[in-house]
């Protein structure tokens, strides 16, 4: 994390809106009583990440989902020929929803491109508000559900269909 311009603060009213109104728009939180998306909304902070900085990196176990915000990041894997590029992201996208649920290391690195704002949500403050909102737990799992398998579905459409040694690794959507 840049801890330079890490802001931990509690958010202010005017922040606290944008929060809400950017949670209300993310897969993960837009069918959530209004209650708890609240307390997600004052619970998440916002970093600011300049050109070059890791929002996190391969290996790491952080404990955290991010919506970028502004600027652009770049996901990308180590390995023993050097640097693979995956994919851009870019304003609005949510990223790490896996991360909230349980303790695993990030596959990935993912680099700020430009000057990028990220509006945070750590693992354990989502999981006091799932303790203090328990019913609210099956429409999370049931969100995250759905993602895995739409996005198995766009795989399989546009590619594992016609790739031989990529039918050998599908099948998320049955775990």
């Amino acid at each position: 994390m840049n801890s330079s311009t890490e802001n931990h603060e509690p958010v202010h009213s005017c922040e606290y809106k944008e929060n809400l109104n950017i949670l209300r728009q993310t897969y993960l939180f837009s069918k959530l009583p209004m209650e708890p998306l609240k307390v997600f909304a004052y619970l998440c902070t916002k970093e600011v990440y300049g050109a070059g900085d890791f929002l996190f990196r391969q290996g790491d176990e952080d404990g955290q989902a991010l919506i970028l915000l502004s600027g652009a990041a770049r996901l990308i894997r180590e390995n023993h020929h050097g640097e693979c590029v995956f994919r851009d992201y870019a304003p609005q996208d949510f990223i790490g929803a896996m991360s909230l649920l349980g303790k695993t290391n990030r596959l990935y690195s993912l680099r700020a491109l430009t000057d990028t704002t990220c509006l945070v949500l750590e693992r354990e403050r989502f999981a006091r508000t799932l303790r203090q909102f328990p019913t609210i737990a099956p429409v999370v799992i049931q969100a995250i559900a759905e993602q895995v398998h739409a996005w198995e579905e766009k795989l399989l459409v546009q590619h594992a269909d016609h790739c031989e040694a990529c039918k050998s690794i599908v099948g998320i959507s049955l775990v």
